[in-house]
C-alpha cells in the first residue's frame, strides 16, 4: 500500500492507527474544523498537506468530537479527555517514515492450535442457526461495558438490560433492551416500546440479529443516543388546563388525544410529549427534540399565547373573537351584552314605528282611486329591473343574463350560448362530469347539454408536434394582427412532464398512441439507428414507449400571452434532439410574426449541452446566439431563476447536512445548513424573553427538514434564502455565520431583481429591487454584473486556490459548476436583453418575471388536475387535455398550493364574444 493509503488508516487527532469501518467511510477531519479550533487553541487543519497529514479520524476521536461539537452548539464550554496537542506528522521518507514502517507494539496474542480448542457448549436454536456461538454471558458483558445493568431473564427466556436515571432518592429506568433467544432485540424508552417504524429498526448500520461481530454496535448506538425531552417550559399552560387531573391531555380537532403531560428529564420538570414521539433520538441528532415534538411546539406556543392574553379579549356583542377562545365567565358576560343589545334594538324599532304612525296621522292625506292607481304604477316603475342590481361586467350579471335569455327560448335547441359561458361549462365538465350533471339536472341553472360541450372541446384531433388548428388559435388568442411591433417580443419556454407509459387505441384514427414522436428529423435518425442495430445483432427491436412529454410554450414579454403551441412524446430529449425541435418552433413563431428574443428552460444537463452547441468548443460561457430567422438579432439563453434558487438552496443543504456532498467556505468562513437549523431552533425556543414574537414567522418545519417533494417547492427555497433569514442570523451575534449570511443576502437580492411581477410591486412592498426596469442605467444592472458576479468569481477563485487539498475538495468548497454557469448565463443574458428592449420604440418598462417558466409549471398542474387522483396522463390523455385547455383558456384557474405561487391570475373578460371553433360535421 502507498503512503496515502497508509495515511487513511491513521487518526489525525491522536495519531494512532485504526481499522476503517466496514459499513461506512471514516469521518473526515474537516467536518470538525471549528471544534478542533476551539479545543486545541486555534489549531487550523486547513493548512494540512494531502501527502503528509491523515484525512480521517478514528472512531474514538469521532465520538469525542461529536459530543464536544454538540456542547458548543448549545453554547456550553466543551472539555474532553483528548491530548492538549494534536499529533505531529512529518513528510514521507523511504526509510524513516513512521507511517509506512508502523508495526503494532505490545504483547502478541496467543493463538490456541485448532486441535487443542475446547468444543463449544452453546446449544444451537431449534431452527438450526448458531448465532456465531454468541452466549448469554458475552451479551451481558457487552451490555455492562456500555453502562447497561442486567435485570435478569424474563419468563420466556429473554435477557433484560436497563439504563437507570438516579436523581436524589428517585430511580427511573430510561432505556430497556430485551434480547430474545433468537438474538433479535427490542427497545423500550420510559416503559414504552419503540414503534416498528422507528428509524433504529430500519437502520442499515444496526444488525437485526446480534452476533459476535455486531453485538457492540447495538449497545454503542443506544449509549450514544439521547431521549427526546418533549416540550418543556409550559408550566403556565399546564396549570391552566389541569382542573383537578393529575396529567393533562391535549386533544386535536377530531377529539383524539395528540399529546400528554409527563415527567421531564428532571424529577421536578413537567413536559408535554406527542403521542407519535420518536422517544429515542439517533446519535447524530443535535436537537434535544424529535421532529414530531418540534412541530407540535408551534401549537403549544399559540395556546400559551392565547392563555396569557385571554383576560384581555373583547367580550362585547361586536367582538370577532371566536367563542372557543373565551372562558366560561367571558361567555356569560358576552351573552348578557347580547341580551342588552337585543332589548335596545327592540326599543329603538318600537320608537321609530310610533314616530311614523304619528307623522301619518298628523300630515297624511286621503287620495282617490285614480291617484291610488297612479302612485302604484310609479312605485312599480321605480323597482330595479332584473339583473340591474349586479355590477356591470361582473360574473353574476353575465350568468343572470344568460339564464334570462335561455328561459325566453321556446325550444332549448335554438339557444345560442355565449362563448364565455361555453368555456365556463367546459371548465366544470372536464373537472368533474358528475358535478356538471348534478348542476344541470337540479333545475337551479339552465346549462348546455354535454353533447354541445363536446363539439367545442373536440374541435381538432390532438397530434404531436405542431398542429395547424392550434397555431391558428394562437394567432386568434394573441390578436397578433393588431399588435404593435414592440408587443410582439416573446420568449420560447420548454420543459418536460412525466406521463404514464403505455399504448392506447384511438377509435377515431385507428392508431395505437403511446410511442415516442420526436419530430420528422429525430424520428428518421431514430429509425436509422434502430435498423443499424437490428442488422448488427440480427434481432427485431420494438419502438420505444414514451415516458415524458416535451411541451413548448410561447410567452409574451409585454403581453399576457402564455400559450403551449406544441408537444413531443419522448423518453427524455437529448441536446442533439432538442436542436431541431426548438429551432422548428422558433421558425414557426417567426413566420407568424412574433419576435423570439430568449430561450428559457431549467438547468437540466440536456438543456446546458444544447446551449453549449451554439458556441465555440473552447468557449467558457455561451449565453446568446444569432437568430437565423431574423438576421441581425440575437436570441439569449436564460436558466429559470426559481430553479437556480432551488439548486443554490440544495447546495447549502448538502453542506453539513443531507448527503454532505458540499463543504462550502468563503473568506475562511464555513457556509453550512447547520446554521439554518440552529437559528430556526433558536427562534422556536420557548425560553426566549419575547415568547411568541418570532422573527422567522414564515419558517416552518418543512423549510428546514426537507423531503424530496418539499425540495421541489420554490417558495420554501426563497423564504430560506431571504433577507429575514440573514437578519435573524446576524441577531444571534455569531461570527461563524458571516459566510452564510453573505450568501443568503446575495441570493435574496438576486431573486428580487429577477422576480419583478408588476409595475406597482415595488411601491406596494417598499423595495426598490422589485420596481420595473425603466432605464438602461439602472443601478441593479451594475450590482448584478459587478457585485453579484464578482462575488461568485471571488468565491470560485478562493476555492481553487486553497492549498493542501485535492481538486475534488476544492470543487466542494464552492457552489456546483452547473449552478455557477446557470447564474452567470442568466445574469448576463438578462442585462443585455433588458437594455436592448428598453431602447425599442414604445417600451416604457420591462418586468423581469417574464423570463422564467412559471406559466409552464402552472400549465402542467392543470394537466395533472384533469386526471384526478392519477396525476400522470397517458399520451392520448395529454393530447386531449391540451385541446380542452386551449378552449377553456383562463376559465380554468391554476391549482392553489402548487409549486408556483404568488402569480396574479389573468382577469376574465366576460364581454369577449370571440366565437369558438367547433368540431366539423361529417358530410
Amino acid at each position: 500500500m502507498d503512503h496515502k493509503g497508509n495515511l487513511a488508516r491513521v487518526c489525525r487527532v491522536c495519531g494512532t492507527g485504526f481499522k476503517p469501518p466496514k459499513d461506512r467511510k471514516p469521518k473526515p477531519v474537516t467536518a470538525f474544523r471549528e471544534t478542533i479550533l476551539y479545543l486545541f487553541d486555534g489549531f487550523d487543519i486547513i493548512h494540512d498537506k494531502e501527502d503528509t497529514h491523515p484525512p480521517f479520524v478514528c472512531e474514538k476521536c469521532r465520538l469525542t468530537l461529536i459530543k464536544a461539537q454538540a456542547k458548543l452548539k448549545d453554547g456550553k464550554g466543551a472539555t474532553t479527555m483528548l491530548s492538549d496537542k494534536m499529533a505531529d506528522f512529518h513528510p514521507h521518507t523511504e526509510d524513516t517514515c513512521t507511517i509506512c514502517n508502523y508495526r503494532p507494539t505490545g504483547r502478541p496474542i496467543k493463538k490456541t492450535p485448532p486441535g487443542l480448542r475446547a468444543p463449544s457448549t452453546a446449544v444451537p436454536p431449534e431452527n438450526g442457526s448458531t448465532f456465531d456461538t454468541l452466549t448469554d454471558g458475552e451479551i451481558i458483558d457487552e451490555a455492562t461495558r456500555h453502562g447497561f445493568a442486567h435485570l435478569g431473564s424474563a419468563g420466556n427466556g429473554d435477557l433484560v438490560f436497563a439504563k437507570y436515571q438516579v436523581k436524589s432518592v428517585h430511580v427511573k429506568i430510561q432505556q430497556q433492551v430485551n434480547v430474545k433467544q433468537d438474538r433479535t432485540w427490542e427497545v423500550f424508552v420510559h416503559d414504552k416500546p419503540l414503534p416498528p417504524s422507528h428509524p433504529i429498526y430500519s437502520s442499515r448500520s444496526l444488525p437485526s440479529v446480534l452476533t459476535k461481530d455486531t453485538k457492540s454496535k447495538l449497545f454503542l448506538e443506544l449509549k450514544e443516543s439521547s431521549i427526546c425531552v418533549g416540550n418543556l417550559g409550559y408550566d403556565e399552560l399546564l396549570k391552566k388546563k389541569r382542573e383537578g387531573v393529575e396529567n393533562v391531555v391535549f386533544k386535536g380537532v377530531d377529539g383524539n388525544v395528540v399529546a400528554r403531560e409527563e415527567t421531564g428529564p428532571h424529577t421536578d420538570d413537567r413536559t408535554i410529549r406527542h403521542v407519535d414521539c420518536h422517544l429515542l433520538l439517533p446519535s447524530n441528532k443535535f436537537s434535544p427534540r424529535c421532529p414530531t415534538c418540534t412541530a407540535h411546539g408551534n401549537t403549544l406556543r399559540g395556546a400559551l399565547h392565547r392563555t396569557r392574553h385571554k383576560k384581555d379579549l373583547d367580550v362585547s356583542h361586536s367582538s370577532r373573537v371566536s367563542n372557543k377562545h373565551l372562558t366560561k365567565e367571558q361567555l356569560i358576560d358576552k351573552s348578557k351584552d347580547l341580551q342588552r343589545e337585543k332589548r335596545l334594538q327592540k326599543t329603538l324599532a318600537s320608537k321609530a314605528k310610533d314616530r311614523v304612525c304619528d307623522a301619518v296621522e298628523k300630515e297624511g292625506c286621503n287620495v282617490n282611486e285614480n291617484q291610488h292607481v297612479f302612485l302604484q304604477s310609479v312605485l312599480k316603475a321605480a323597482k330595479p329591473k332584473p339583473g340591474m342590481q349586479f355590477e356591470d361586467g361582473s360574473a353574476q350579471q353575465f350568468l343572470f343574463q344568460q339564464q334570462v335569455k335561455q328561459s325566453q327560448q321556446q325550444d332549448a335547441r335554438t339557444m345560442r350560448w355565449h362563448p364565455m359561458m361555453i368555456r365556463w361549462c367546459l371548465a366544470i365538465f372536464y373537472t368533474s362530469n358528475a358535478a356538471y350533471d348534478i348542476m344541470r339536472n337540479s333545475g337551479f341553472l339552465q346549462l348546455p347539454h354535454r353533447t354541445t360541450l363536446q363539439q367545442y372541446g373536440k374541435f381538432t384531433e390532438p397530434t404531436p408536434g405542431f398542429n395547424p388548428d392550434i397555431l391558428t388559435k394562437l394567432g386568434e388568442v394573441s390578436n397578433l394582427i393588431n399588435l404593435p411591433d414592440w408587443k410582439k417580443n416573446v420568449t420560447l419556454v420548454w420543459d418536460e412532464m412525466k406521463i404514464k407509459s403505455g399504448l392506447v387505441f384511438c377509435k377515431s384514427s385507428g392508431d395505437l398512441i403511446g410511442f415516442t414522436d420526436l419530430g420528422e428529423i429525430n424520428n428518421e435518425m431514430k429509425d436509422f439507428e434502430r435498423r443499424c442495430r437490428e442488422q448488427q445483432h440480427g434481432t427485431d427491436e420494438q419502438p420505444d414507449l414514451a415516458t415524458h412529454v416535451l411541451a413548448l410554450m410561447v410567452r409574451g414579454i409585454f403581453t399576457n400571452l402564455e400559450f403551449v403551441f406544441g408537444y413531443y412524446p419522448c423518453l427524455g430529449f437529448s441536446s442533439d434532439q432538442l436542436y431541431p425541435a426548438i429551432w422548428d418552433g422558433t421558425a414557426i413563431l417567426e413566420d407568424m410574426g412574433f419576435h423570439v428574443r430568449a430561450f428559457v428552460s431549467d438547468g437540466a444537463s440536456p438543456n446546458r449541452r444544447f446551449y453549449k452547441i451554439h458556441g465555440d468548443d473552447d468557449a467558457q460561457l455561451v449565453y446568446w446566439t444569432t437568430n437565423n430567422h431574423r438576421p441581425g438579432h440575437k436570441i439569449y439563453f436564460i436558466s429559470d431563476v426559481p430553479h437556480l434558487v432551488k439548486t443554490t438552496r440544495n447546495n447549502l443543504e448538502n453542506s453539513g447536512a443531507n448527503r454532505r456532498t458540499r463543504n462550502l467556505h468563503y473568506d475562511g468562513q464555513e457556509i453550512t445548513w447547520r446554521h439554518i437549523v440552529s437559528v430556526y431552533e433558536w427562534d422556536l425556543d420557548p425560553q426566549r424573553v419575547a415568547l411568541g414574537m418570532r422573527k422567522l414567522i414564515k419558517l416552518k418545519t418543512d423549510h428546514v427538514h426537507l423531503t424530496p417533494s418539499l425540495r421541489m417547492r420554490v417558495n420554501l427555497a426563497a423564504q430560506v434564502l431571504s433577507n429575514t433569514m440573514s437578519c435573524t442570523l446576524a441577531s444571534q451575534g455569531r461570527h461563524d455565520t458571516e459566510g452564510t449570511r453573505k450568501l443568503i443576502g446575495m441570493m435574496d437580492r438576486f431573486f428580487d431583481c429577477l422576480n419583478v411581477k408588476s409595475a406597482r410591486q415595488g411601491d406596494r412592498t417598499r423595495k426598490d429591487d422589485l420596481k420595473p426596469y425603466r432605464d438602461v442605467e439602472d443601478a441593479r444592472f451594475t450590482w448584478l454584473e459587478k457585485e453579484f458576479l464578482g462575488y461568485l468569481h471571488r468565491w470560485e477563485q478562493q476555492a481553487q486556490q486553497t492549498p493542501g487539498v485535492t481538486k475534488d475538495v476544492k470543487n466542494r468548497m464552492c457552489l456546483s459548476k452547473q449552478t455557477l454557469v446557470g447564474l452567470r448565463m442568466t445574469v448576463l443574458s438578462f442585462i443585455e436583453l433588458t437594455k436592448t428592449l428598453l431602447q425599442e420604440e414604445g417600451v416604457t418598462y420591462v418586468l423581469s418575471d417574464k423570463f422564467n417558466q412559471d406559466p409552464l409549471e402552472q400549465h402542467f398542474s392543470k394537466q395533472r388536475r384533469r386526471c384526478g387522483a392519477n396525476e400522470n396522463p397517458t399520451v392520448m390523455e395529454y393530447g386531449r387535455n391540451e385541446v380542452n385547455l386551449h378552449v377553456m383558456g383562463e376559465m380554468l384557474r391554476a391549482v392553489r398550493g402548487g409549486n408556483v405561487g404568488g402569480r396574479a391570475q389573468v382577469p376574465i373578460d366576460y364581454n369577449n364574444d370571440t366565437p369558438l371553433a367547433k368540431r366539423p360535421r361529417n358530410r
